[in-house]
């Protein structure tokens, strides 16, 4: 009975969604591609303050999304944390993985050599902590909260051990 609630609510913001976006302005203007940020070469000199950086970007990205989770939580408004989670986190995250991927391409032998390839895997998965939150949220289902609960716990672990 739950279920059938939850799909009637997720059915209408989603027709109010439509609504608001096919009455919205249409966009005709042509925009710049968006500007690269140039990759970091990493090396012996810099490695131990990228690592520094790259841990604690991890730790304030991952610390975002479960706030916003919380939050929407505690006050029970799951299509709140969707949102925020579709339109702020994620476009936020991916701008970053791209940096990140690109970064690794740039430096796979080094960061090898390093011993920090697991940082870049983490950072990447932290996409799935954000979809089975998301899930969890909005079907209400406990198995996927405790899947990404942990993911969180067992990522956030592994990659503090970094930052020593």
């Amino acid at each position: 009975m739950k279920r059938l609630s939850n799909l009637k609510y997720l059915a209408f913001y989603f027709l109010i969604g439509l609504f608001l976006s096919a009455c919205g302005e249409q966009d005709t203007t042509t925009k710049a591609p968006p500007k690269t940020k140039e990759v970091l070469t990493l090396s012996d000199s810099n490695i131990k303050s990228f690592t520094h950086n790259f841990v604690k970007e991890y730790l304030n990205t991952l610390d975002d999304l479960i706030n916003a989770y919380e939050t929407a939580k505690k006050n029970d408004t799951g299509y709140k944390f969707v949102n925020y989670r579709n339109h702020t986190w994620t476009p936020n995250f991916k701008e970053r993985k791209d940096y990140y991927e690109a970064l690794l391409r740039k430096n796979n032998a080094f960061v090898k050599k390093a011993g920090i390839k697991p940082l870049f895997e983490k950072f990447s998965s932290m996409l799935y902590i954000g979809i089975y939150l998301k899930r969890g949220i909005i079907d209400d289902d406990q198995e996927t909260l405790e899947k990404a609960l942990n993911l969180i716990v067992n990522d956030r672990k592994i990659v503090k051990s970094f930052s020593k």
